[in-house]
């Protein structure tokens, strides 16, 4: 995840790294799932909705991340 986001997370506040990394991770395996012919059926079937959170152990906070529709080499920041 990190070479393939090297310039990224490069840019980034080395405190803010870890942040976004996992960020990335998230988006990159809601994708994956999504790509699974029994979710994808079920989407379409039952209109099954696929969400990712990244879960804050410091802070107990949920945040809700924008799932691009398209996974591509430069993911965009989600806003703050």
């Amino acid at each position: 995840m990190r070479v393939r986001h090297q310039a990224e997370i490069d840019a980034l506040e080395p405190r803010k790294r870890l942040g976004r990394l996992i960020e990335l991770n998230v988006i990159t395996q809601v994708h994956h799932l999504k790509s699974i012919r029994i979710v994808q059926e079920a989407i379409k079937e039952w209109g099954l909705q696929v969400h990712g959170l990244v879960y804050g152990v410091g802070t107990g906070h949920v945040e809700i991340l924008e799932i691009p529709d398209v996974l591509d080499g430069e993911l965009k920041a989600v806003p703050e």
